[in-house]
């Protein structure tokens, strides 16, 4: 993916004012990235990472109306053949249960797959997933950061924030 990173970092940190700006955001992203692409999304509850993945869902073609937080579904795939896959992994618990989820065939399929809260299953992440970080600044005020680009990275631990 040559660019990418001078790309990804051109939009990232951002700061956005409204839910609208958080999803031009996630759909200006999408055009960054390709099929197959794996995004961890790391914040608290409220952070702006369900209307990040409703706007990169949009640059991927799909209706983020479609779009919903899967906290308690853990999974939810969109487009006619699954080619966009968002998973919410907050109510695990260890990397064998997103492993029981067949997490690596998702991974291996092609899809472009997006996870909220990845840190219960850090190793389970190919090496050249995109990490971003979202922090909720009061009101409808948040930053999205870069934590790191496809170039053989893992997902952070954010104890180490």
């Amino acid at each position: 993916m040559p660019g990418i990173e001078n790309e990804l970092s051109a939009l990232f940190p951002r700061t956005t004012t409204s839910p609208e700006e958080t999803r031009n955001v996630g759909e200006a992203c999408a055009g960054h990235l390709a099929a197959g692409s794996v995004i961890a999304l790391v914040g608290s509850l409220g952070a702006g990472k369900t209307q990040f993945v409703k706007g990169l869902a949009r640059g991927f073609g799909i209706n983020p109306n479609d779009v919903s937080s899967p906290t308690f579904s853990i999974v939810h795939e969109y487009g006619d053949d699954g080619s966009f896959v968002h998973m919410d992994l907050y109510r695990l618990n260890s990397e064998s249960e997103v492993a029981d989820l067949g997490f690596e065939e998702y991974i291996e399929s092609g899809s472009v797959i997006v996870v909220e809260w990845p840190q219960v299953a850090r190793e389970l992440f190919p090496s050249d997933t995109l990490s971003l970080s979202f922090s909720h600044l009061g009101g409808d005020k948040r930053v999205i950061e870069l934590l790191s680009k496809p170039s053989r990275t893992t997902v952070p631990d954010p104890s180490n924030s």
